[in-house]
This record gives C-alpha cells, structure tokens and sequence, in this order.
C-alpha cells in the first residue's frame, strides 16, 4: 500500500511540473485571434497577461483597430511561438492613427518564430509606437520583409518606428534577416516628431544578433541597434550582427550601433555601447558612409545639443564601395563613417590600424572634437584588463573575451558617462600616417546631389524646405528626414564656416 501510495504521488508530481512547463511555453501558433487577454485590468499593479499567440495577436487587432492602451500595462506570461506566420505588427499606421502606447513588459520572456513578408510602411513585432516602453522581452524569426525599392519602409527587430520618448529596454533580437529601406536590429528609426521635444527616447541594455540589409533607390540606412535615431540616447547597447546598406541614389548609411544619427532636427546621443559585427555599404550615391559604431553623426544646425559618442568601442573594418566593387575613398572610420557639421567623440576604441583606415571618415565636410580617441590592439580589448585598459567604468563586465554589458546594473545608468581624464602615459599617434593639417575646406565645393522628393512623401523623403511644426497628435503626413538624415543643399554653405578639425589618435601601450 505505501509503495502504491508513493507511485501515485510520484506521477502526481510529475504531473504538476508537466502542467508548469505547459503554462510557460504556448504552442506554435496557427493563426486566430483570441476574445480576451489571459486577465488583468491593464493596471501597473493588474496588468493584462498575454499567455498565447492568439491573445498577441489580439494586442495587434485592437491597436490597428484604433485603440492605443495609453497608460495600459500589459505582461507576458508564456514564451510564444508565431509559428512563422506572417504578422501583422503591433501599429500599423495605416491611417495615422494605429499605434501602442502602452507599456509591455516581456518579463524574461521569448516571443519567436516572427516571420514577415508584408511591404507596408511599418514592420516589425510591434509596427508604430509612440510614448510606450517595451521591456525585458526576446524576439526571435527567420523575420525578413519584402522590398520594394521606391517605397520607404521601417524595419525592426523589435519596433519599426518610434516615437514621442518611447522607451527599449533590456531587449535582444536575433533573426536570420531583416530587411527594408530603414532597418535596424532593435528599431528601423527613434525620434519625437516635429514640435514635440519634452523627452527623449531610450534604447538601453539591447541586443541584436543576425544580419540587415537596407536597400532603397533614394535612401538607405542601417544600424545595428537604430537605422536612424534623433531625440534618444542609445545606451550600454551591443551589435553582434552583419550591417549592410545595398545601394541608393541619394543616400546610404551603415554602421555597427546607427546608421544615421541625427532626426527630426534633433540628434541622439550614443554611450556605452559596442560593435563586433561586420559593417558595409554599397552605393552609387556621393553621400555613402560606414562606420564601427555610426555610418553618419550629425549635429544637428537648428539644435543646441551637439550629437555625442562617448565610451563605445568596435572591432571592425567597414568597407564602403561603389556598385562595381570599386572602394570609396573617406566615405569610412572604423568609428564613424562621417561626420556632418559637428560631433563629439569621447573614450573611444578601435582596434584597426590608421594603416587600414581613419577612426572618422575624412570626407571634406566633418568636422568633429575629439580628445580622447584610442588604437588597441585585439589583446588590449579583451580579458580582466580590458575595462582598465578602455576606461569603460560601471555598466560593463568582463571575462576572457571583449567587454559586455552588466544589464543590471546598465538599467540604472542611462546618461553620459563620466569619463576619467587621469591618463598615466600619452603615446603619440602612429608613425606611419602623418597628421592632417586644419584647413578651411574650399567654398567652391560642390553640396552633395539633392534628389527632387518623391511624388508619394515617402517618409525618408529629403525635403529642402522647412515644415511647420506639427502638434503632438499624430498627422496624417509621413515624417520626413530633416537635418542629421536628409536635405544636404546647406553642405556646401555650413562647410564654409566651419573648418575641418583634426583627429587626435592616440595609441596605448
């Protein structure tokens, strides 16, 4: 009897964990949508609960059916499987007016097999977000989406298109491609739109593993983190992916963490954050850039802030071409690819040689302030010492490889860095490039190309003229790409006046 007894408790128990392990993992969607949420009230303390691929996908019909969840806060409580059906994102904006403002917390959580196939405007898990967090959450999916050349469309591996102070954090995306016109590993394009410059978005302690490709006939952008990002501070981020930008008539930008850093006349701040993946970009247009951590950094002529990298490093080598394959001399840094106007660059790393290319590209336009950039070697960058070595400070761990992000502890540190300026040694530049001297660059150069916008306002359009400011409500014209990643007619003007800079490289023992 007690042996019985024992046998019936055992399976009893295994039973119950079968029932957890059931609980926390959906099953592979088919398709449908569900009635209601799994409970909650939408409350911080009540929050809704999303158990299943159906209950996601009813967050979805009801935000593209007008409804925001402003202030709404929802939870997943299950890892979901989309089952790589095609989904419809969380936003779609079709009429101005479909986007989450709520706040979802994944919790730990992986939402995977997120296939795409669509070529609207906005793709992604979630589509159009405005003034929303999304937090501790895994995206996973073969993902990719159809391109077509002469239309503007946001990818991301989380969000495609955010605005208005929207929060990312602690978030990781990994998938086989993505692509689009403006993609990004984590958000195709941050920004607030045009009047509204109370907050500024957040991208902190996020992720991305696997590639993007940007492909346009106007204008194309990439970034491992944000294809384009204006009015945010992008954080202790990591890039781990491939980067690339397939060509475009007016403009094209790669890099590691942004492609263009500058939006809506506003520009973003990038510290803490590092690229290990590959960064490329080929064009046929003048106005190609690639760089370790920004294609482009533009500050911004109508703002007072002055786009800032501070305490970043990347490993690798972008490579920027024409279509025939031919290299495209300036048009690369192993940091920053160019540099409009002016850009602060602070305790940054590389670990390629000034034999192989410049940290900033040295396109006749940059200027830049720069004291403290750093040639490593690979050795210096890794292991225990490689956080005294960079001077990355709190937020960062290490082990036997390259520095990487202490989340817990990012989470809680999203401003500048405090960058400690007692140095024991100066090593002087590399002796085998010598330094440039400051000159005025010539007021006869020619701007880059302007393309007359498209018939249709695509969202990327470079406009040369000024919009009136918009209001906070949304509007139903599609934003267009003023100051950091659009309209060059003032190049030529602005280069007048202000000299080209000089890059000071040091090198450390």
């Amino acid at each position: 009897m007690k042996k019985a007894l024992s046998v019936i408790i055992g399976l009893a128990l295994m039973m119950s964990l079968m029932t957890v392990t059931v609980l926390n993992t959906s099953a592979a969607w088919i398709g449908g949508v569900a009635t209601a949420f799994a409970g909650g009230t939408g409350t911080e303390a009540d929050p809704y609960l999303i158990s299943s691929a159906s209950e996601l996908a009813l967050l979805a019909s009801n935000v593209n059916s007008g409804e925001k969840y402003a202030g709404k806060y929802f939870k997943l409580v299950a890892d979901i499987d989309l089952g790589e059906i095609d989904w419809e994102p969380i936003g779609n904006y079709a009429t101005a007016v479909e986007e989450f403002s709520g706040i979802f917390d994944g919790d730990g959580h992986t939402i995977s097999g997120v296939k795409m196939d669509g070529s609207s405007t906005y793709m992604g898990l979630f589509g159009r977000v405005s003034s929303a967090i999304i937090k501790n959450l895994k995206v996973k999916g073969p993902m990719a989406s159809s391109v077509i050349e002469a239309k503007t469309t946001y990818v991301g591996g989380v969000v495609a298109y955010a605005t208005n102070g929207t929060q990312i954090i602690n978030c990781t995306a990994e998938f086989d491609i993505i692509r689009g016109t403006t993609v990004g590993g984590i958000v195709g394009r941050m920004q607030n739109m045009s009047g509204y410059t109370e907050a500024k978005g957040l991208v902190n302690s996020c992720f991305f593993y696997g590639k993007l490709e940007a492909l346009n006939i106007k204008n194309s952008y990439a970034g491992g983190i944000a294809g384009v990002a204006g009015a945010a501070i992008i954080s202790f981020c990591g890039n781990y992916g491939e980067v690339t930008t397939l060509g475009a008539t007016s403009a094209s930008m790669a890099g590691g963490i942004v492609g263009c850093q500058g939006a809506e006349k506003v520009p973003a701040h990038i510290y803490n954050c590092y690229n290990l993946g590959k960064v490329s970009a080929i064009s046929t247009s003048n106005a190609t850039y690639a760089g370790g951590i920004v294609g482009r950094a533009a500050h911004v002529e109508d703002y007072a802030d002055i786009a800032e990298i501070k305490n970043c490093f990347s490993t690798t080598k972008p490579i920027v071409t024409d279509a025939s394959g031919q290299a495209l001399d300036g048009k690369f840094g192993s940091l920053i690819g160019h540099i409009r106007y002016l850009a602060t660059i602070k305790n940054c790393y590389t670990s390629v040689s000034l034999t192989d290319m410049p940290e900033v590209g040295t396109d006749a336009y940059s200027s830049i302030e720069t004291d403290s950039v750093y040639i490593l070697t690979d050795d210096q960058m890794k292991g225990v010492a490689a956080l005294d070595n960079m001077k990355l400070g709190e937020g960062w761990t290490v082990d036997n490889d390259y520095p990487t992000i202490d989340v817990e502890k990012a989470m809680t540190l999203t401003g500048a860095p405090v960058v400690d300026e007692s140095e024991t040694t100066t090593a002087a530049p590399e002796t085998t490039v010598a330094p440039e001297t400051t000159v005025a660059p010539e007021t006869t150069v020619v701007p880059e190309t302007t393309v007359a916008p498209e018939t249709t306002a695509a969202p990327d359009a470079q406009d040369t003229t000024t919009a009136a400011p918009a209001t906070n409500a949304p509007t139903t014209e599609a934003p267009k790409d003023e100051g950091g990643c659009g309209g060059f007619v003032a190049l030529g003007i602005v280069a007048a006046l202000i000299p080209a800079a000089i890059v000071v490289c040091k090198k450390r023992d």
